[in-house]
């Protein structure tokens, strides 16, 4: 029993994933044991997300990537942003949410990088939310609904 043993070390040292393979073991003898143990944002999922997007006039989606230099999460977070100060300052959430879809609109068209692009350069751009949930095992995706137009300049 022991030369067995005394092979299965030597194995083990020979191995090159030493490590992973103690961290398996650690693992699958620790469980559910802090600080083991999973964390709930990786656990469960939110019934619903929502996304905004960007259209020009005749509501062809703009990618905001290459017009603004700003990927769809960010500009979420930026349209968020708006809305919880402007909601802090006393407005409505629908009052809220218009103004901060046209705040936005200007600061992309301004401010985003690179420099104003053929699609950046050509109102009306118009901001929709989506909202997209889980269903029955299947996903769902609503219709767009506008929260704001920033017209020609």
């Amino acid at each position: 029993m022991s030369a067995l043993l005394g092979r299965v070390v030597r194995r083990a040292r020979a191995l090159p994933c030493k490590l992973m393979l103690a961290t398996i073991v650690l693992c699958a003898i620790v469980r559910d044991w802090y600080p083991f143990s999973p964390f709930p944002m990786y656990a469960a999922f939110a019934p619903q997300a929502w996304y905004v997007s960007v259209t020009d006039a005749s509501d062809r989606p703009v990618p905001t990537q290459v017009a603004f230099g700003i990927g769809a999460m960010p500009l979420r977070r930026l349209f968020e942003t708006r809305v919880l100060a402007l909601r802090a300052a006393g407005l409505t959430e629908p009052q809220a949410e218009a103004r901060a879809a046209i705040d936005l609109l200007r600061f992309l068209v301004a401010e985003a990088r690179p420099a104003r692009s053929e699609l950046a350069a050509s109102p009306p751009l118009r901001l929709w939310r989506t909202v997209c949930r889980v269903e029955g095992g299947h996903a769902m995706r609503s219709r767009p609904v506008l929260l704001g137009e920033l017209a020609t300049q």
